[in-house]
């Protein structure tokens, strides 16, 4: 294998280990893993893979929150021709069956916390459990790293295979090659918000299950940068982070963003080693984004795209970043690569300006869903085309503006309402923690536009929330109903479930009295 070779994982983790032995690839708890060593346990780690008759096109699955195995296990995955597929631990016994079932794995790591629902999801199944505690070591006693040949691969083959979340339906295994999580890097390390320079740090604190997990780690790793590796997002955490700048670049969800802001310690950080923050994976309100700016007063990115796109293919760059930029409502400009157009409901390319169906093509596009054929076939057509099922629009000068989910649209009178458009407005309500808006059956509208809300001053009236909506948004966008959570239901990559709220503000209604 080529030292020079980086187009895929294995091939890229070698060039840094010859480049740049000593550097350090990770650090957790503090210690500094460097690339040539990390690159040596993976070699170890599919040395044992293989002893177990993993090969090519195997699954490895896993099940841990966040942690240097879950990396070891996918560079060793690849390294003898597997397939790596890191597993929700946030999900119920049933929801995993399914898809340990459906990913077909003939093995699984399991962190000593989830050992009871690994066996309890894998019951009855030809599977093999190894446990990430005293079990991992023993495992992989007597693996020969120096017989483990790594497999050289092609660009295509299948690195990782990430579910998607399942908001509707079944979740299905989205399949991302190695040109698809690297081929478009080369031409983005340029671009202001993706640059690392010797001295940055990225913290790993969004889910490994989800592309926003793996793909900000694989950022770093790419640019030969080390990511700290947190379990989970814990905000106190993050703060003694910041405060002690062990790390100078993080990527949030939006409500991980407002945690951190709104946290009563935030008052005493020092956020003067933050560099830049990237956010992504669902609407940003604008009012949340704007004290975010004020309070950290350092570079803003937002990143847009999907499992299905390997990560970002749209972003807003810091230089638009700027107070009463209208260009702060959008997702920002395709990257080098990406192509990027809007259709109508027959297919047809809608102008600027015109609502309907994000269609991308880019070489991060995902091979197809595993043994869904039908499923793979209506999501790219026959030229390349990904549709990806989020309404938005192009600007005159190519800017995205992203409306919500077409699925998640409401016609309430015969109008169209986009619920990031209103939830945007309500989260700048001074007594609105966030929001989430749904459309519920309707006699007279057809559907109902319907708010859930958790509220940070309780006595404030549905009413007056109404009443203050009126000459910021049209008539017709402003709740029927105004329904009040403690705290609004998320999947794992942090997106509101707005099934789930739709489900429970329906049984609450057919409730007596």
């Amino acid at each position: 294998m080529s030292v020079e070779q980086r187009d895929t994982f294995p091939a890229l983790a070698r060039h840094l280990a010859v480049a740049a032995p000593d550097a350090p690839a990770f650090i957790v708890d503090g210690e500094a893993i460097g690339f040539a060593a990390f690159e040596a346990r993976a070699r170890r780690v599919a040395a044992a893979l293989r002893r177990d008759g993993v090969g090519a096109g195997s699954r490895v699955a896993w099940l841990s929150k966040n942690h240097i195995s879950g990396f070891e296990l996918w560079l060793a995955a690849n390294m003898v021709g597997a397939t790596f597929v890191p597993l929700n631990w946030r999900l119920a016994a049933g929801e995993l069956a399914f898809i340990v079932a459906d990913a077909e794995a003939p093995i699984l790591f399991v962190s000593p916390e989830f050992d009871a629902i690994a066996r309890q999801a894998s019951a009855g199944l030809a599977l093999r459990i190894v446990g990430l505690g005293s079990e991992w070591g023993a495992w992989l006693d007597g693996a020969d790293a120096d017989a483990s040949d790594v497999v050289a691969g092609t660009a295509e083959d299948i690195s990782l295979q990430l579910y998607t979340s399942g908001t509707t339906g079944k979740p299905k295994g989205a399949m991302l090659s190695h040109r698809a999580l690297l081929g478009a890097r080369p031409a983005w390390r340029d671009l202001d918000w993706y640059r690392w320079d010797e001295s940055d740090v990225g913290l790993l604190a969004m889910p490994m299950f989800h592309i926003g997990g793996m793909g900000w780690a694989l950022m770093a790793f790419d640019s030969g940068r080390p990511s700290v590796i947190l379990p989970e997002f814990d905000t106190e955490a993050i703060l003694t982070l910041i405060d002690e700048r062990a790390f100078s670049k993080i990527f949030l969800v939006p409500a991980a963003l407002q945690l951190l802001i709104d946290h009563p310690r935030a008052d005493a950080i020092d956020f003067g080693g933050l560099k830049t923050v990237l956010y992504g994976a669902s609407p940003m309100p604008l009012a949340v984004l704007d004290r975010a700016m004020q309070r950290l007063r350092c570079d803003f990115a937002q990143q847009y795209g999907m499992t299905e796109t390997a990560g970002t293919v749209v972003a807003l760059a810091p230089d638009d970043h700027r107070p009463g930029n209208p260009r702060l409502a959008s997702a920002g400009k395709a990257l080098p690569g990406v192509e990027l157009e809007i259709r109508g409901p027959s297919g047809e390319r809608l102008p600027a300006g015109e609502t309907g169906q994000i269609a991308i093509r880019s070489v991060a596009n995902l091979s197809g869903y595993w043994r869904r054929p039908e499923a793979s076939a209506e999501a790219i057509d026959g030229d390349g085309w990904l549709l990806t099922g989020d309404a938005a629009y192009l600007d005159a000068d190519g800017y995205l503006f992203v409306r919500d989910r077409l699925n998640d649209m409401i016609i309430s009178g015969g109008e169209n309402v986009y619920p990031a458009e209103v939830e945007s407005l309500l989260s700048a309500h001074p007594a609105i923690v966030e929001a989430a808006i749904v459309g519920l059956p309707d006699a007279r509208w057809g559907e109902a536009v319907t708010a859930a809300v958790v509220l940070r001053d309780e006595s404030v009236a549905d009413a007056d929330i109404a009443a203050w909506m009126r000459g910021r948004i049209a008539a017709y966008k402003i709740p029927k109903r105004i329904a009040r959570f403690a705290v609004l239901p998320r999947n794992g990559a942090g997106k509101i479930l707005r099934r789930a709220i739709r489900e429970e503000l329906a049984a609450s209604a057919k409730k007596p009295g």
